[in-house]
């Protein structure tokens, strides 16, 4: 039987939870900003080439949708760290709280915006192959790999998904280290940067084990050991976060 302390939690975890979803639908109004920017900057194509034979020449324009979900997992990101700061908690004080119930019911928001950023990433790279069939006219257009099987789409929803609300995990996770030590608001900016100079350069060990870490998502060939080790991982961030935001001064 479930204690009336446990039952109390549940319900201001509820209630906070739904009192962020309406007070941040705005983020949601972002992320459709955001997709259509991704959209509208993936009409240049990745990549142009041409050839001639004679009097002949062909020019072939090669469109992807991958600027959409990568901006869509930035704002995720953002989505995880903006949750974490002051601004944001203070909503909590109109609600009996406690830091579990708040980092719980932040934590819920922030897989439901990942869940919703994840499914309309998938669903904005349809329209765009939409949008470019009947710009540039099916005769245009190579068949091959630009209709999407629905049961491909379905995966690609389900990867997507899941690699976004890693992004927002560990968005939230890192959120928390600055609050907890604020010199890592300059620190993990100029670590990343670092860490992309790093891999581009392929130097030393350290770039292995970025490789590696990558590797250990993306060349999942088990959709379900995917999902396994993305949970898991999700798990530690945010369970690592409300430890750490339990040790914060208030």
């Amino acid at each position: 039987m479930m204690s009336l302390t446990g039952a109390n939690l549940l319900v201001t975890v509820k209630k906070q939870y739904f009192f962020k979803l309406k007070a941040y639908v705005f983020l949601f109004f972002n992320m459709i900003a955001v997709q259509i920017l991704g959209i509208l900057l993936s009409f240049n194509g990745v990549m142009s080439s041409g050839t001639g034979n004679g009097g002949f020449f062909v020019s072939v324009k090669t469109f992807a949708g991958n600027l959409i979900i990568i901006l869509t997992m930035i704002w995720a990101f953002f989505v995880g760290r903006s949750l974490t700061t002051d601004e944001y908690r203070k909503t909590d004080f109109v609600f009996v709280t406690n830091r579990l119930s708040s980092n719980l019911s932040a934590a819920g928001f922030a897989l439901t915006a990942a869940i919703v950023g994840g499914v309309t990433a998938s669903l904005s790279g349809v329209l765009f192959r939409i949008i470019v069939y009947f710009t540039y006219g099916s005769q245009n257009i190579a068949d091959q790999h630009f209709f999407v099987k629905p049961q491909e789409l379905l995966m690609s929803m389900i990867a997507t998904t899941f690699y976004i609300i890693l992004i927002s995990a560990i968005g939230y996770f890192f959120g928390t280290l600055a609050r907890k030590h604020p010199g890592f608001n300059v620190l993990l900016p100029a670590a990343f940067v670092g860490l992309l100079f790093l891999r581009v350069g392929n130097v030393g060990n350290i770039s292995v084990v970025l490789e590696e870490t990558v590797n250990f998502f993306i060349k999942e060939g088990s959709l379900m050991l995917f999902m396994i080790k993305i949970t898991g991982v999700v798990f530690a961030l945010f369970y690592s976060s409300i430890l750490m935001s339990n040790r914060l001064e208030v």
